[in-house]
């Protein structure tokens, strides 16, 4: 047990430690969560400027924010070892490790006759962040307390929602349109830039991150530990016979999926409704993601405070729905403004249910393995995003942005009615309450 009072917060139970140093880990996840997730709309931002310095095509240039989700779902089941017996730790390291490689491989791709390269690069790169979302679960509740694990599992997903906004201003601001050296030399500074910070972050992972506490924080985490620590196909299929998992996985994928395939494409919309405003792109994108890290927050204290998890879920799909209504309006509108008060609103409600989203899955599926639970709720967000992002990349080329932007608020309405009539069974809260009423002799968590 650790001796220095001032490293550990005393909670009520005497077995039970809340270590100071558990915001530590949390900023060093988020900067790590950070760096892989900008990395999605590297090239998509600037659609119409990658397209013309490589000479490819808009679906060309989509499939480098695609190909993240095709890698996910193909590495998935072969990763779920890594993160249960690896621990967070090295699982850490080698995310940071490949998606750093993966960036100094697209510093080796600015030339017109090198997409190739540079769709090598970030498929590389976005197949390493996949690791993120198997320690994102395990991370908070084993460093953070009952009543404090909703408010740092919204912070948990501050790195995955800053590093998107930064993907969205950062390319735009580098690489700027003109001849195809000058597009060629600010591809260049983007990816230097991001791998030397890339390179930065692995030695902090490396010098400074933790696997867990001596002690646990919570009595939940303490029932985890005395679990019969079952295999990985067994597991899987207990989660894939819960019904209630499996109807939550449909509404929370299609909910985060239709926001994916909106921001994906965004550069082409406003090529087709606000002609010479693409450079919005960045700063639109931006804004959801400013709006969705304050309704993360304030979501995750909420939750904290009430722990009503599927009112809050109910509430924010159902706004996320108007939402989407409002923005298929704006684009029509000849107003610009309107485009960003829409997307102000999707991004407050979609990344709001994000964050309640996480925490309600592993509710769910608790005393399963975090790293496990929050794996496979990507996994089914992952399928379902790519097949979003692919229709409603169609749908705008074959029927029109109007009708694409309409399947999505109808899919959104489809996801607000599953979540209102799935049943939900907080277990991981119940755990903790029943350990209240009938207090027992806790034991060292090592």
């Amino acid at each position: 047990m650790d001796s220095s009072k001032d490293n550990i917060t005393e909670v009520d139970a005497p077995e039970l430690k809340l270590y100071k140093r558990r915001w530590f880990m949390l900023i060093l996840f988020i900067i790590y969560s950070f760096n892989g997730s900008q990395q999605w709309a590297q090239f998509t931002i600037i659609n119409n400027l990658v397209k013309k310095y490589y000479d490819v095509t808009t679906t060309q240039v989509e499939w480098t924010s695609n190909v993240y989700s095709v890698s996910y779902i193909i590495l998935v089941f072969p990763t779920l070892p890594l993160i249960k017996y690896l621990g967070i730790r090295k699982t850490m390291i080698l995310g940071a490790s490949g998606i750093t490689i993966g960036n100094w491989i697209k510093v080796l791709s600015v030339a017109p006759d090198r997409f190739y390269i540079a769709f090598i690069g970030q498929t590389f790169a976005v197949s390493f962040l996949m690791l993120a979302y198997g320690v994102l679960g395990r991370l908070i509740s084993i460093w953070f307390g009952a009543k404090e694990i909703s408010t740092a599992g919204s912070l948990s997903i501050l790195g995955d929602l800053l590093g998107g906004a930064f993907a969205y201003i950062f390319p735009t601001v580098l690489v700027t349109d003109g001849s195809l050296e000058h597009i060629g030399n600010g591809l260049w500074n983007m990816h230097l830039f991001v791998s030397i910070v890339s390179t930065v972050i692995l030695v902090l992972v490396l010098l400074f991150f933790e696997e867990k506490p001596k002690l646990p924080p919570s009595v939940a985490q303490i029932k985890l530990a005395e679990e019969k620590e079952e295999k990985l196909l067994p597991t899987l299929v207990k989660l894939m016979r819960n019904p209630e998992f499996l109807l939550y996985m449909v509404s929370f994928g299609l909910n985060c999926s239709t926001n994916g395939g909106l921001f994906t494409c965004m550069n082409e919309l406003l090529e087709i409704n606000f002609p010479g405003l693409e450079s919005h792109a960045g700063t639109i994108g931006s804004v959801a993601i400013l709006s969705g890290v304050i309704s993360s927050l304030l979501a995750g204290a909420f939750l904290d405070k009430t722990g009503l998890f599927q009112e809050s879920a109910n509430i924010l799909t159902s706004c996320t729905s108007f939402s989407l209504i409002f923005f298929t309006w704006s684009l029509k509108s000849g107003h610009i403004f309107y485009v960003y008060l829409a997307v102000f609103f999707i991004g407050f409600f979609v990344f709001g249910y994000y964050s309640v989203g996480v925490q309600l899955g592993l509710e769910l599926t608790y005393p399963i393995h975090e790293g496990i639970s929050t794996s496979i709720i990507f996994f089914f967000v992952t399928i379902l995003g790519l097949l979003v992002n692919v229709v409603y990349s169609f749908t705008i080329k074959t029927y029109g942005d109007v009708a694409a932007n309409i399947l999505m608020a109808v899919l959104n309405v489809i996801a607000s009615v599953i979540t209102f009539l799935t049943p939900i069974d907080l277990k991981r809260q119940r755990a903790e309450n029943e350990a209240k009423e009938k207090p027992k002799e806790l034991k060292e968590f090592s």
